[in-house]
């Protein structure tokens, strides 16, 4: 009967919010690779995996009777395996390493809660990407839930820009920031739709400089 209720609400779009903290909730055990699950914030296409999108399975076949519920990941672990892996990238570069801010972190989470509850990835205009008088970089991310690997999101970015040189293009402006010189602080907020099965994903990074700026000192290096 429970389960039947959660099918008429997704069919309903009523959705869900879990906030990613300390306290146990809701996660799945699915052990998928979570670079085949996660999908390009713009053109909301998989990145990586076959042609039926996240895993290789077709999201809309997916309901909440079909998951299996056990205890959260802490969101503290998953930003540090963030942090970790995109400061091995940067010594990898020479540039400087990035310390967790919790102010940004806080901040991280807000936005990430907002997007889940509209259940769509659009970006902070770039008039209010400050924080202290200083620009901010930003990286918006959708994807299958769970997330249960820090260091996953940033193998995920780092890829894409080293795909997006091989290939001729001009770095993604949400993906850029790990790699400005200037930037010393990094903040991570994810938060899951429960019903939508997706988990947003917002990163900031202070200071940033202009991307274009960063981008011809920076990328060279690759």
């Amino acid at each position: 009967m429970e389960s039947d209720k959660k099918n008429r609400a997704y069919q309903k779009g009523e959705t869900r919010n879990v906030v990613y903290g300390d306290s146990p909730v809701l996660h799945s055990n699915r052990k998928e690779n979570i670079s085949q699950r996660f999908i390009d914030p713009v053109v909301s296409n998989p990145i990586f995996g076959d042609s039926k999108g996240m895993g290789g399975e077709n999201s809309e076949s997916v309901t909440l009777a079909q998951q299996v519920l056990t205890p959260i990941i802490s969101i503290g672990r998953i930003s540090d395996e963030y942090l970790d892996a995109i400061n091995k990238y940067r010594a990898h570069l020479s540039l400087p390493q990035l310390t967790f801010s919790s102010d940004l972190s806080k901040r991280a989470i807000e936005r990430a809660n907002y997007l889940s509850k509209r259940d769509k990835v659009e970006s902070t205009s770039r008039s209010d990407l400050i924080y202290k008088d200083q620009p901010i970089g930003e990286t918006v991310i959708s994807c299958r839930s769970p997330v249960n690997d820090g260091s996953s999101v940033g193998k995920l970015i780092y890829r894409q820009l080293v795909n997006d040189l091989k290939n001729g293009n001009p770095p993604k402006k949400r993906y850029a920031p790990i790699l400005n010189q200037d930037c010393k602080e990094v903040g991570f907020g994810l938060v899951r739709n429960d019903i939508s099965q997706k988990d947003y994903i917002v990163i900031y990074y202070y200071p940033v400089r202009k991307a274009e700026e960063s981008a011809s000192e920076t990328f060279y290096f690759f």
